[in-house]
């Protein structure tokens, strides 16, 4: 499983706040804060080879949908589709082992918000890593 490495040139966009992005073979993570980088305003995590994303969002709030780039025959952006069901709890694990190497009080952020926004409990978390010890990608390939 691969670590999430940052991208050193992210695009920016004046008035749209700032923009971190990191990538894996697993997850593709963006950030964004203020203007002023000291509000962290909301995050996307992306898996199961884009096709699938939890988002968080100052102003929206958790959501985890299924995201289609379906454009008729053409190239189109990727839009977020309706909700994609229950986010695993094997998400979390799978998530830490992939962030070791990124800020850890971004991590906390993020498993927090995944965990209160989807529900998921630390007794979940464990009973599924029980059920799974190997920790299998297929959730990440879902």
């Amino acid at each position: 499983m691969d670590k999430l490495v940052e991208l050193v040139k992210v695009q920016q966009r004046p008035g749209e706040g700032y923009r971190r992005c990191f990538g894996s073979n697993c997850f593709d993570l963006w950030v964004w804060y203020s203007e002023d980088r000291t509000l962290l305003q909301g995050f996307q995590l992306l898996w199961g080879d884009n096709t699938l994303a939890v988002t968080w969002s100052m102003d929206g709030g958790f959501s985890y949908r299924r995201i289609s780039d379906e454009g008729f025959g053409m190239k189109v952006t990727p839009l977020l589709e309706g909700d994609a069901g229950r986010v695993h709890p094997l998400l979390i694990p799978l998530f830490k082992r992939c962030a070791l190497d990124i800020d850890k009080g971004l991590t906390g952020f993020i498993v927090d918000k995944i965990m209160s926004g989807a529900n998921i409990t630390q007794t979940m978390i464990d009973a599924a890593e029980k059920e799974h010890p190997d920790l299998p990608e297929y959730l990440i390939r879902a």
